[in-house]
């Protein structure tokens, strides 16, 4: 540490320590590990060369510098949002102002595809456009902005040539990192129309791509003809693609083109226009106006292999990377400042070794010995001990000890020795006397710097990212949001709280290191009382439990009886997990409302009417059958053969080939029934297709590669190998076997513009005996809602081989209506209905799931009403606790806490579960009245105990209680 500044943050350089005396102790030094030692070396080289060239000048230069850095976070955080996308309000102001910049009386673009040698995608493009420019528009140039960089690729927009008005013309390129924009410049405004025609080259625009409905990768090229930024209305748009023969052949799907503005959009299968022996050309027109911003797309999917995909682009990476830089370097800060605390700001040495001690410290007060012991849990106590044995007779001494005595050692002391540790004088004194070293200097301040500066700056890139994709769906800005505030608060804690000993202070070390050896081999701790100079280093070198009991039981000695639970301002560890446990309450609460489904919830519609899953639209279902075989096998174990066999009517020119979708109902009662898809068939040939849950069901969405509209026969074949669940029901246990064909909503899902469906038969073929065994809830599945269906009385024919079928049809009648076939009841709406059998039987009939799978969906489904009575139980029990207790006195401490902050904690957490369990209720459901009148009570019991538990002045206590009021009356 140089002369001139005895704060600074270099360490004090060693001193020889000379022979060691007969009887020392050597003192281990912590070595650390070979990185934070090469890591400090640079920190310490790094300060001593700032020293050498100047610190102070350095160091304000470096501080201007964080600085600056934070003044671009703050602009990046609060400032304007750089390259913001248009929002959907923007786009249609643009639509209002359509006039207020040129007009594009019609845009032409020819692209032309080739494969060069070397496989890379290259294409031609042609663009003629024809712009009219309004007299009252003061525009003296024309602007076409392409992107440079798409999909990781570097697409190079290179110009070929450019005429204006027939006769060619200079063009200004500004190339930007992400797009490239020629600007065709004139002498005087522009006025009518003007012929602009641009020839340029794009390469590597196809990227691999996975087909969301088909499920293969391919090699796509999709573009917006218009470019990223078209502030400009078109009249008339035309589209030419012309293709090579040999990549024609490379097709994985028939290409699609479409324009498009906010909602509106349009779309149609490439049909080839002209067909030569080399090229097939393709073409697009619409004559529609179209207003700015509008998409002009084409879309060619290519199978995987292609074309040759170029490595990622400088660019991309930056653009990858980049945004957690900040991240990346407050990780790397932090590894110095762990390896300056460890070395650089570490104590200095004194001598290698230490010796018996006797005595006390000379000059050094317990009070600053603790500070040097770094003693913080036990550091009140031994002052207290220390000033009681200074004023024996002191009253204000001796409450002191007693309060200190029934605090050490308890968990709710935690942040008062803390912070009394940290504001006692003796804390400063030890800087004051050079026993400790503030370490300052350019290091020092580059740590705090950096914390800041780039946590700030982290702050601005996630809030201007968040503008690019939505937060709702990615989880990781708020995670860096997180971690980067973590490392920050953790580096500036290594930098602002190192107080490292110096040369003089480690001697004082280990002088109370030979204290504590003497302390132990005499056992001072045990054979001592309260006017033993050493009991304050007794207590000071002891844990904190048992330096609190140690003065206790001295206390005791004389009478005197330290109780923590005295003390109405001192939080026990009883009362702080009291009130941990009212603040988890409410959290649970939160936790259980966000992410757990509440079972008085209506259930979503399935996923394949949702219109999210890729390919859901376009199959239009126009007859149903489903026919179930029942078998009984080894074991009386139950399985059902399934065969759907569906007349539908595909469409075309959809983004997404179409594909059969079915999701079925195969959990019942907590039991997993084993559901499996053997097959799909289209016109008798197997189509591929993939079996996943979705919403607690099983989900089935083939993988057709390419369109194929027209009318088709679709057969799916599957079994449930375990299809008899056990339910409790009017008190006994039993066995229900409940197959579901179809679930409400299939008549919306299978409708189309042109088809929909008009004819649905689903029938069950059993065993004679299953069918005789049957008794109790059977039926036909009913109206209302899963998991309690309702049922339908069920009738039986005579099936094959003296087995029993059980068989409903319908068909839409010349009214558009559903009519049961064969029934004299009248229309039918079987479209909100479901469809299916349920079958009960006595338990031990056959083999079934296990009992304890429909108690766990029982408890689940009586969640929401276990936790409104329980917790408007710990409410009133609560409250009782308050009024047993006040009939001995005043409610103070534990009682206090359980009476005051548990009540709220549960109340509030039931607020919030009634929100989450009624939801989706009328308001004249039990399920909705019952707990409604469970949170009623547990307010007004709440507000009762709050107002019973409230603070009064004239009962407030500054000391231990009665413990406080025994030591006055003595000393008195």
């Amino acid at each position: 540490m140089s002369s001139d500044d005895p704060g600074g943050g270099l360490p004090d350089a060693p001193v020889p320590d000379g022979p060691m005396p007969d009887g020392a102790v050597r003192v281990e030094q912590r070595r650390p590990t070979p990185l934070y030692r090469w890591l400090s070396a640079r920190l310490l080289r790094l300060e001593a060369w700032v020293r050498s060239h100047g610190s102070a000048n350095i160091r304000w230069a470096t501080r201007v510098g964080w600085a600056l850095v934070i003044g671009i976070g703050i602009l990046l955080l609060a400032g304007p949002v750089i390259n913001r996308p248009i929002g959907f309000d923007d786009i249609t102001a643009s639509a209002e102002g359509a006039t207020d910049t040129w007009i594009a009386r019609s845009f032409a673009a020819d692209c032309t595809l080739a494969r060069s040698a070397d496989g890379r995608l290259h294409v031609e493009v042609t663009e003629r456009i024809t712009a009219f420019f309004p007299d009252d528009v003061d525009e003296d140039a024309v602007e076409r902005v392409i992107p440079s960089q798409y999909e990781s690729h570097d697409l190079d927009p290179t110009l070929v040539s450019a005429t204006f008005d027939g006769v060619e013309t200079g063009v200004d390129t500004v190339r930007a990192p992400t797009r490239t924009t020629f600007r065709i410049q004139r002498d005087a405004p522009l006025t009518g129309d003007h012929e602009l025609v641009l020839r340029y080259t794009l390469r590597d625009l196809a990227y691999p791509a996975e087909n969301a409905s088909t499920g293969r990768i391919e090699d796509l090229l999709e573009w917006n003809v218009f470019g990223p930024d078209f502030p400009h209305g078109v009249a008339h748009s035309a589209l030419t693609v012309t293709v090579p023969r040999a990549l024609v052949a490379d097709y994985s799907r028939q290409p699609h083109g479409g324009i498009s503005w906010l909602l509106l959009s349009d779309s149609s299968q490439f049909e080839p226009d002209t067909q030569t022996a080399a090229a097939v050309t393709y073409s697009l027109v619409n004559d529609q106006n179209i207003p700015p911003y509008a998409t002009f797309w084409f879309r060619f999917p290519f199978q995987q292999g292609t074309f040759t995909m170029p490595a990622p682009s400088f660019l991309y990476w930056v653009q990858v990377i980049g945004p957690f830089v900040p991240l990346l370097l407050l990780a790397a800060t932090l590894l110095f400042a762990l390896a300056a605390r460890a070395v650089a700001w570490a104590d200095a040495r004194g001598r290698a070794w230490y010796v018996y001690q006797e005595q006390p410290p000379p000059g050094v007060e317990p009070a600053l010995a603790a500070r040097l012991w770094r003693a913080v849990l036990t550091s009140g106590l031994a002052g207290a001990v220390a000033d009681h044995r200074a004023a024996p007779k002191s009253a204000a001494a001796r409450r002191a000890l007693v309060r200190a005595a029934a605090r050490t050692g308890r968990t709710g002391n935690l942040f008062t020795a803390w912070s009394r540790y940290l504001s006692a004088p003796a804390w400063r004194e030890q800087f004051t006397r050079g026993l400790r070293r503030v370490p300052t200097g350019f290091v020092r301040d580059s740590f705090i710097g950096a914390a800041l500066a780039w946590t700030v700056l982290q702050w601005g890139l996630v809030r201007q990212l968040s503008y690019q994709v939505p937060l709702s769906v990615y989880w990781w800005p708020v995670a860096i949001v997180v971690v980067t505030t973590a490392l920050a608060v953790v580096i500036l804690v290594l930098a602002l709280s190192a107080r490292p000993l110096t040369r003089q202070g480690a001697l004082v070390k280990e002088h109370l290191l030979g204290l504590r050896l003497f302390v132990q081999r005499t056992r001072g701790d045990e054979r001592t009382s309260l006017s033993d100079p050493l009991l304050p280093y007794a207590v000071m070198f002891s844990p904190s439990r048992r330096a609190g009991r140690l003065v206790r039981r001295l206390l005791a000695d004389e009478g005197v009886r330290a109780k923590a639970e005295a003390d109405p301002q001192f939080v026990t560890g009883g009362r702080l997990v009291v009130r941990t446990a009212a603040v988890v309450a409410v959290m649970a609460a939160i936790a259980i409302a966000v992410w757990v489904p509440a079972s008085t919830a209506r259930p979503p519609d399935d996923a394949v009417y949702d219109g999210d899953l890729p390919g859901d639209y376009g199959v239009f279902v126009t007859d149903f059958s489903s026919d179930a075989t029942a078998t009984v096998g080894p074991g009386e174990r139950v399985r059902l053969d399934v065969q759907e066999t569906m007349t539908a009517t595909v469409g075309g020119d959809y983004q997404d080939v179409p594909q059969v979708l079915r999701q079925w109902h195969d959990d019942v009662a907590g039991h997993r029934m084993a559901l499996t898809v053997a097959s799909v068939t289209v016109d008798g040939a197997a189509v591929p297709f993939t079996q996943r849950r979705m919403q607690g069901q099983a989900l089935l969405q083939t993988k057709i590669p390419d369109d194929w509209p027209g009318e088709h026969a679709i057969v799916i074949r599957y079994r449930i190998d375990d299809p008899v669940a056990t339910v409790w029901e009017d008190g006994e246990w039993r066995q229900q076997l409940r197959w579901t064909a179809l679930n409400p909503g299939w008549d919306f899902g299978w409708a189309g513009t042109d088809a929909a469906p008009a004819h649905i038969a689903v029938g069950l073929t059993v065993p004679a005996s299953m069918s005789s065994a049957a008794s109790g809830a059977s039926g036909w599945l009913g109206d209302q809602s899963w998991p309690d269906t309702g049922l339908r009385a069920v009738g039986t024919t005579a099936g094959p081989g003296g087995a029993v079928r059980y068989q409903q049809e319908y068909a839409v009648d010349e009214d558009g209506m559903w009519q049961a076939v064969g029934d004299e009841n009248g229309p039918f709406l079987p479209d909100d209905d479901f469809q299916g059998v349920q079958l009960q039987f006595a338990d031990g009939t056959y083999a079934a799931g296990s009992p304890m799978a429909y108690v766990g969906y029982a408890l689940a489904r009586a969640l929401p009403m276990i936790l409104a009575v329980a917790l408007t139980l710990g409410t009133l029990v609560c409250a009782a606790i308050r009024v047993v207790r006040a009939r001995r006195g005043p409610v103070q401490g534990l009682a206090r806490d359980v009476a005051r902050w548990l009540p709220v904690g549960f109340t509030l957490a039931q607020g919030i579960l009634f929100v989450w369990m009624t939801q989706d209720l009328y308001g004249d459901e039990a399920t909705f009245l019952v707990p409604l009148l469970l949170l009623g009570i547990s307010v007004a019991a709440t507000v009762l105990v709050l107002v019973w538990t409230r603070t009064r002045r004239r009962h407030s206590h500054s000391g231990p209680g009665r413990v406080t009021d025994r030591i006055k009356a003595r000393d008195a």
